[in-house]
């Protein structure tokens, strides 16, 4: 009787400890499950954030390059053609028709102006491009207009938005001052850019943002130039300014750029934004990014996982209810002494029934590789029925051979470890299979089995391939590269443009592939390589202006950024490199730079840089302790020309005489056509010795005017023309406008005493 009360005392306190230890192993599983899943999403949210702070980072970038390009090529042209006013006595006398052609022929070169005018030092708008409106139109109560006249230094000078005269539509006004041919203020030519489109105007293509994303275009007055949001340019904000605390502390900071979150002062939506000034403008940009489009995947993970991890609760809970319920019934088994055979066979039941419905594919294997054991959803995997699977022999799938899961197989059998692989197959049941297994080797009654569990990988490759696509359709070279330099992934655009069409770039070092040398075949040190700086520092780099080299040896200009991929403790581990072709572009940029200093008609530099070469000669005197010579020449009869034969004429005769001065002149000197018929000849290096220098120049222009003095044949017209010539002989500490004068002087007292 005592043994009997002892044993029964012991068998309560250990069932006891078993039941505290049962309720604590799922209870500390479940707040583990709870705590990692929000660890985890808290993780993802922060990297998805930093994901679309990244892109907006990129797209404003972009836009901002684009933009900038756009109002240097406006202010290029602005320049040609305030050269062209300058020329000109006085802008009443001017042939309207040529200078609206002129105009016509400046505004075509840049798409982004929609007018191009030209007004008076007393605001009065002579001429424009639309040329059927004959409303008289002043422009002095304009900001641009006061501004450019009271500033003579005054660059490209961009106008709030404003409600256009002519145009009739919300424009900006970018004008340039032009002085008259004494230096005095001689007017203002300007051009009128449409808002309306001008965000693909700028960037070249249609804007495609999210519902929720938006973009502003603002000027330094926090004036809004543009808005494009929820699909669409808002044009009733327009001229209208706005602010925040975060616009404001970025004005007055004066950085270049700024990031940060917050709701939007015109819609209250939510976004992550982005602003970059524009380079060499009074103007900025704001990319915003809609927090709720940018976290709509993360939102959805989020309720994928906690779903899961609340199936996972449940899972526990449901299994300490039935492994509490089975204790009790061992337990009731070990008291009662009976039945113990039925009981222990509801308990197998029970577990094959956990098995069998595990949501995870599940085949026991024997050593001679026959199917013993397997679930539900391992049989929905490759597409059949349990009881076919169970009268399998893997040995005899030449699937499993070819796939590497037979071999994994037998590698787990022969070192008793487990083994894993990777497997894409099309089973023989017709089911395309890609998956990861895990092989474990058990022991059961003295037998050696495999536990096989699979992992279906079919939706992960699915969102790969989809990432490789996006990559292939863009048009920007895209380099991934590792933290030793080697492209590890590249995308056909890039492949494209370095010439690699058909071999495999992969595995390269990035910088000695296309980066190695400057574009004067210097060498490129890879300690100066901004994708190395990035990938040491993990700061973010845009290039403006940069060169890639071809496979073939040769090399293309390049804009690009550099974004480091960062691993969870914020360390570089990896950089993207996205680049686009510039070549074109810089092309353009060069032949605007040359139509601003050059005269449009006979390819000579025009005044602009007849005075910048005259101040390079005054100062060659003094360092070489020379002479220099200006000659001016007006042709006679030119006027006659014009007048009866028309403007054709008289431009075939200015490229004659053109191409004449520059046959008699050396290299060194130049020829420059000031306007109308014109010339001027500086000649250099010419020996200190005054009396030597004069005799020199007399017998040049002795020359020069037998030479312009030669018949000019015109189609059917024999034309004799002559010139007036005055000389100015300098040496050192004389302005380069007075000796221009002193020249013009010279000239037209030759054409004095001739008459």
């Amino acid at each position: 009787m005592h043994s009997n009360s002892t044993f029964r005392l012991s068998l309560n306190a250990t069932n006891r400890t078993n039941l505290l230890l049962q309720i604590a192993v799922p209870v500390l599983l479940i707040v583990f499950a709870i705590v990692f899943q929000i660890n985890s999403l808290n993780e993802s949210r922060e990297q998805q954030l930093m994901r679309t702070r990244l892109s907006a980072q990129d797209l404003g970038a972009t836009l901002a390059a684009s933009i900038a390009g756009a109002f240097q090529n406006i202010d290029l042209t602005l320049l040609s053609a305030s050269d062209i006013l300058r020329n000109r006595s006085s802008l009443s006398n001017i042939n309207r028709k040529n200078l609206t052609r002129t105009l016509n022929e400046l505004q075509g070169r840049v798409p982004e102006l929609i007018l191009l005018s030209a007004a008076d030092q007393n605001g009065d708008v002579l001429y424009d491009t639309a040329t059927k409106n004959e409303e008289k139109i002043n422009i002095t109560d304009r900001m641009y207009f006061q501004r450019l006249k009271d500033n003579p230094h005054a660059g490209m000078v961009i106008s709030e938005p404003v409600f256009g005269r002519l145009t009739r539509k919300w424009v900006i006004i970018c004008a340039r001052r032009f002085n008259s041919s004494n230096g005095e203020f001689g007017g203002v030519v300007y051009g009128s850019v449409e808002l309306e489109g001008l965000t693909e105007r700028l960037s070249g293509k249609e804007m495609t943002l999210n519902e929720d994303d938006a973009f502003v275009l603002r000027d330094d007055q926090s004036n809004v130039i543009i808005r494009f949001a929820h699909g669409r340019q808002d044009m009733q904000i327009t001229g209208k300014k706005i602010t925040s605390p975060h616009i404001v502390a970025f004005d007055k900071s004066g950085a270049t750029s700024a990031t940060y979150i917050g709701n939007s002062v015109i819609d209250n939506v939510e976004r992550i934004f982005y602003m970059q000034r524009i380079r060499n403008q009074a103007m900025s940009i704001n990319i915003g990014l809609s927090i709720d489009d940018a976290l709509s995947d993360w939102k959805a993970e989020s309720q994928r996982k906690w779903l899961s991890t609340s199936l996972f609760i449940l899972v526990v809970i449901l299994s300490f209810i039935l492994i509490h319920v089975e204790q009790g019934k061992k337990l009731k088994v070990i008291k009662d002494l009976e039945g113990t055979g039925d009981k222990l066979k509801q308990l197998i039941t029970f577990n094959e029934a956990i098995f069998l419905n595990s949501p995870l594919p599940i085949g026991v294997y024997t050593g001679d590789g026959l199917c013993i054991k397997v679930n539900e959803a391992f049989a929905g995997l490759v597409g059949t029925s349990r009881e076919i699977l169970l009268h399998q022999n893997f040995y005899q799938l030449c699937v499993w051979g070819n796939s590497g899961l037979l071999d994994a197989c037998l590698n787990a059998l022969e070192n008793n470890s487990p083994s894993e692989c990777e497997i894409n197959l099309m089973s023989i049941y017709g089911k395309q299979l890609v998956a990861e297994c895990h092989i474990t080797s058990i022991q059961q009654n003295n037998e050696n089995l495999l536990l096989i569990q699979f992992v279906d990988l079919t939706e992960i490759k699915r969102i790969n391939a989809k990432l490789e696509n996006i990559l292939k359709s863009m048009n920007e070279g895209v380099h991934v590269i590792d933290e030793n330099g080697i492209i590890i992934l590249e995308n056909d655009a890039a492949t494209a443009m370095l010439g690699w069409q058909g071999e495999n770039i992969l595995g390269r070092h990035a910088h000695l592939t296309a980066h190695h040398h400057r574009a004067d075949q210097s060498v490129y040190p890879i300690e100066d390589c901004p994708i190395t700086a990035t990938l040491r520092d993990g700061k973010i780099r845009q290039i403006e202006n940069d060169i890639f080299w071809r496979k073939d040896g040769t090399f293309f200009s390049v804009e690009y950024t550099v974004t480091p991929i960062l691993n969870p403790q914020n360390e570089g581990q990896a950089v993207t490199v996205v680049f686009r072709d510039i070549t074109y572009r810089k092309r353009l940029e060069d032949e605007l730079r040359k139509q601003a200093t050059h005269d449009p008609l006979t390819g000579l530099p025009n005044r602009r840089l007849l005075m910048d070469r005259l101040r390079q000669a005054v100062s060659i005197n003094r360092r070489q302790n020379t002479l220099g010579a200006l000659i001016y020449l007006d042709l006679n009869k030119f006027k006659n020309l014009n007048d009866t034969y028309g403007h054709e004429a008289g431009d075939y005769l200015l490229v004659e005489v053109a191409n004449r001065l520059t046959l008699i002149t050396r290299e060194s000197d130049t020829v420059a056509r000031l306007g109308g018929d014109e010339f001027v000849i500086l000649l250099l290096g010419l020996d200190i010795d005054l009396n030597l220098t004069k005799r020199y120049v007399e017998l040049f222009t002795e020359k020069l005017s037998r030479k312009l003095s030669e018949d000019y044949v015109i189609g059917t017209i024999v034309h004799p023309c002559s010139a007036s010539i005055g000389v100015k002989i300098f040496y050192d500490g004389e302005q380069p406008e007075k000796i221009l004068r002193e020249a013009d002087s010279a000239m037209y007292k030759m054409k004095k005493d001739r008459e």
